[in-house]
């Protein structure tokens, strides 16, 4: 019997609503449609940029400092260094500049000495610096007798007798006289040292009135270390 259009249109209805006979219902779904990317905001990605940035200017500031820290540190060493040397130089060494020929051979024209402040007692041989009224410059000088010693110049044979010893001086650049001052005998101080320059010709030292034998307290200290100058 033909099937009316109104029935043929039911079924095919029918037909779109339930699975064909030759689809399977274990078949996998259609996967829905991504959903649309919502385009951010202005004020979205200033705050991701400053999220961004943060880690970054933490690392720069981070950099900073330690920079400032490490000049802190450096400048902290350079002052304390400066401070050491300063109160080296001031208490314990002296830096001097010989002027003058009375010390030569031993010593020349600006050579440059070091000098120890804290001896405190000196023995024959020792140069040693001191102030005397007979000069405007420091006087230096190497001690010929020290406390409690009897120093005679022999102007005859031109040599310096202490305790009745001949002193060896292989340093002096010619013999030694008293140049009319007092050859002794002398008997030195509790504190006195008598003080001669190498070069005996050109020294102006102990045999002079006006310098005479020096005071302990009035010696500055004795040379330890000594550069050449260039020109000699």
């Amino acid at each position: 019997m033909a099937k009316t259009l109104a029935e043929l249109d039911a079924e095919f209805r029918a037909g779109q609503a339930a699975p064909s006979a030759g689809t399977s219902i274990d078949s996998e779904p259609v996967a829905p449609e991504k959903p649309i990317a919502k385009t951010p905001t202005l004020a979205e990605l200033d705050e991701l940029f400053r999220v961004q940035k943060k880690p970054e200017q933490q690392k720069a500031a981070s950099s900073k400092t330690e920079e400032q820290q490490e000049w802190r540190t450096f400048l902290l060493q350079t002052a304390y260094s400066m401070l050491v040397v300063y109160l080296l130089l001031t208490f314990v060494f002296g830096v001097t500049l010989i002027r003058g020929d009375s010390m030569q051979p031993s010593f020349h024209e600006n050579d440059v000495a070091l000098f120890w402040r804290l001896s405190g007692s000196y023995v024959q041989g020792d140069v040693v610096l001191f102030r005397s009224d007979a000069s405007p410059d420091i006087l230096i000088k190497r001690v010929a007798a020290g406390p409690g010693d009897i120093l005679e110049i022999d102007d005859d044979s031109g040599v310096v007798i202490v305790n009745d010893v001949i002193l060896a001086e292989p340093y002096i650049f010619a013999e030694t006289y008293s140049k009319g001052g007092n050859s002794g005998p002398i008997v030195m101080g509790e504190d006195e040292y008598f003080v001669l320059g190498d070069n005996r010709t050109m020294a102006l030292d102990s045999r002079y009135p006006s310098v005479g034998a020096i005071p302990r307290g009035e010696i500055l200290g004795k040379i330890i270390f000594m550069v050449r100058s260039a020109g000699a």
